[in-house]
């Protein structure tokens, strides 16, 4: 291998420094071939019959190496141009700076090789040496995502499968070594490494020789057969048979990775580019047992954990080191506590609990989980929270398996550790269930979901109690008092204090007094005094607490002034028409009580001169209200009499003022027994002849269908004729 390094180095130098030799017929001038091509093919010939770009290395055994135009997609190796074999293909000059040729084959899916061609063989479109022996070329533009090397291949030549974006799995068959960047910018993503493959070329720094996989971007595990004696795999990380030496960590693999425990040295390239496509190494742990890293120059073996968190024992190999290279170490705990090993929660408590690490420098990164996430929760930072009642462990543990665990009990918040307000009562004569307000924090608790009440028997002034327990989420009971006070008079109902009519005397009407349905009774559960109450108004009770009962309320009542149409008055006489107003006097009472005209009423009359109705209005006064009409008749007066004596007849003849007819009385002596007859003004008796009777005369008033009588002239005696 070395020996091929060498030869690799050299060949790159004089191909630098020869001269295109011109070659007849088949050459143009560098003027020509610069018309020709861009600067891509300087230093490069152009051949027309074989339609590729060669140049000439002048050694004793002299050949052609072979540039393919750009955008080929199927080409045909030729034996010879101008008569030079064809010895060479320029896929790469050196180890860096390779993209230039690469993209000349980027389209390339097939390449065969002219049958006389003395140093090549094709075979389904991939070069090999003539004898097949050694894999020269896969094709960067070959579709297939699987390939199988041919059996009696045994080496893969440097970059051999460099930048194909199509191949994902090889299988090795009977290789026995991979040449320097075989690999180099593939998407290569599984090696299947077979029983035979004894060399793999991993690169080396100082020649810039990268290794077989640099910048494999997809690779992401290694296989390997069992019966192979040089290499294994653990989880896709290749390493020698018995696991002692890490030579690659896959490009893809992961951004997080812990060497094993039996593995004692790390190869130069382990991690070159380690996570690669999804990012650089974030954390690589290496344990006490590594004591060696393969690497000249103290950098290439972690050029792909610059970034990483590198965890070590302190004072270790590893540790000692990574410190030296400048990255960022991190000492790995040999021992980790936590500060309890259990604690009891109530529900929704939280706790966090703190790690004690041994070195104390030590990292205390671990993974915090908890044994039931129904009985208690926790956080990255080992804050645990109650969930629910029962018990259950957390743990910590540490990337390297380190665990510590502690025990947790959860308990149901207790009852009595809540705000419990209790309101006091007044006295109801029935057994007083209270309102309960609880409160955990700010959430307001129901009764039934999470607590319960019992009473006592709450009935009598002074202390009540309840009972609280807890319900659902709550544990535990608690008894409260609460205050039962006197009830206040104001907070009862009243009755019997509608309006009262004026009396004269003091007025103390008979109330009611209830509290609910219950009617309280005067004297055992209260007291009643009155005001004055006697003049039209307000009138007012006082009802005072008693027993139960307590405080003061006055009820007021309308004293409404008492209406004369409710009195009493005397019979107004009938009166006789004098030609002028009568105004007669009146007399009104209530009850015996006799009022007074001017202060209790006032009098006003009609026109009372015409005969019929007189009236007398009568207007409450003072404590009196209202009116009313008091009526009286005016009869006529006596009316004047004529009477004129006729044959057997005595025509009367009578006149009063406003009369509507008048009555005659007559006898045959002074006190005989009078017949009556009625008359207009005059009237004309049918009477015996030559006799002596006696008459008088009243005019009479017609009111309301009735005859109302005045008084009789004196008797007349007159003789017939």
């Amino acid at each position: 291998m070395i020996k091929k390094i060498i030869i690799s180095m050299i060949i790159g130098i004089l191909s630098m420094s020869c001269m295109t030799l011109p070659i007849e017929g088949k050459t143009r001038s560098y003027s020509e071939v610069s018309k020709a091509a861009d600067d891509f093919y300087d230093g490069y010939q152009y051949d027309v019959t074989t339609d590729c770009y060669f140049r000439h290395i002048p050694y004793e055994d002299a050949y052609v190496e072979v540039l393919l135009p750009k955008d080929t997609e199927v080409f045909t190796l030729p034996a010879k141009i101008a008569g030079y074999p064809v010895k060479e293909l320029a896929i790469k000059r050196n180890a860096y700076g390779l993209d230039k040729y690469a993209e000349v084959y980027n389209k390339l899916k097939e390449i065969n090789v002219a049958i006389d061609n003395a140093y090549f063989s094709s075979l389904n479109g991939v070069l090999y040496d003539k004898g097949k022996t050694t894999l020269r070329y896969y094709p960067a533009g070959k579709p297939e995502t699987s390939f199988k090397v041919p059996a009696n291949v045994k080496e893969v030549e440097n970059f051999a499968f460099i930048s194909n974006r199509y191949l994902q799995t090889l299988d090795t068959g009977n290789l026995t070594s991979i040449g320097f960047g075989a690999f180099y910018d593939s998407n290569i993503q599984k090696l299947k490494i077979n029983k035979a493959l004894k060399d793999i070329a991993f690169g080396v720094a100082i020649s810039n020789m990268p290794p077989a996989f640099g910048k494999c971007k997809q690779l992401k595990a290694f296989e390997v057969d069992a019966e192979n004696q040089n290499f294994s795999t653990i989880d896709g990380v290749l390493f020698n048979k018995d696991c002692s030496k890490l030579i690659y960590y896959p490009n893809a693999k992961g951004q997080s990775y812990t060497v094993p425990n039996n593995t004692k040295t790390i190869s130069q390239y382990a991690f070159w580019l380690s996570g690669y496509d999804s990012g650089e190494m974030k954390q690589l742990t290496i344990g006490k047992n590594v004591t060696n890293f393969v690497d000249d120059v103290r950098t290439s073996a972690f050029s792909g954990c610059v970034k990483a968190s590198i965890r070590c024992y302190k004072d270790s190999y590893a540790y000692t080191i990574c410190q030296q290279k400048g990255l960022n170490v991190i000492t790995i705990p040999e021992k980790i506590s936590l500060n309890c090993a259990s604690k009891a929660l109530e529900k929704n408590a939280t706790y966090t609990f703190k790690l004690t690490t041994s070195p104390t420098s030590a990292s205390k990164s671990v993974t915090w989980r908890t044994g039931n996430s129904k009985v208690a929760k926790i956080d990255n930072n080992g804050k645990v929270t109650a969930v629910n009642a029962g018990n259950t462990y957390i743990y910590a543990k540490t990337p390297e398996g380190l665990e510590v665990k502690a025990k947790i009990t959860v308990i149901l918040p207790s009852i009595t550790k809540t705000n419990i307000t209790v309101k006091n009562s007044m006295f109801t004569g029935s057994q007083i269930k209270p309102s309960i307000t609880i409160k955990d924090g700010t959430k307001t608790l129901k009764n039934g979901t999470d607590y319960t009440v019992s009473y006592g028997k709450n009935t009598s002034l002074g202390k009540g109690t309840v009972k609280i327990s807890g319900k659902g989420n709550y544990s535990g009971s608690i008894s409260k008092t609460f205050t039962i006070s006197k009830r206040s008079v104001t907070t009862l109902s009243y009755g019997g204090l509608s309006a009262r009519t004026y009396t004269g005397k003091a007025i103390k009407p008979s109330i009611s007094v209830k509290y609910g349905k219950t009617t309280l009774k005067n004297g055992r559960d209260y007291t009643i005094s009155y005001g004055k109450n006697i003049s039209p108004g307000k009138g007012s009770v006082k009802i005072s607490g008693k027993g139960n009962y307590t405080g003061t309320i006055v009820k007021t009542f309308t004293i409404n002034k008492r209406s004369v149409s409710t009195l009493s008055y005397n019979s107004l006489s009938t009166r006789t028409y004098t030609g002028k107003a009568i105004k007669p006097s009146i007399t009104v009472k209530y009850g015996k009580t006799t009022l007074k005209n001017g202060r209790d009423y006032t009098l006003s009359y009609g026109k009372n001169v015409a005969t019929g109705k007189g009236t007398v209005k009568i207007t409450g006064k003072g404590n009196y209200s209202g009116t009313i009409t008091r009526s009286f008749k005016i009869v006529p007066k006596k009316p004047s009499v004529s009477i004129k004596a006729g044959k057997g007849s005595l025509k009367v003849t009578a006149k009063a003022t406003g009369a509507s007819g008048y009555q005659i009385a007559y006898a045959t002596s002074a006190k005989g027994k009078l017949k009556y007859v009625t008359s207009g003004t005059s009237k004309t008796l049918k009477l015996s002849r030559n006799k002596t009777y006696y008459i008088k005369v009243r005019a009479y008033k017609t009111m309301d269908g009735k005859k109302y009588y005045g008084s009789y002239s004196s008797m007349k005696p007159c003789k017939t004729k």
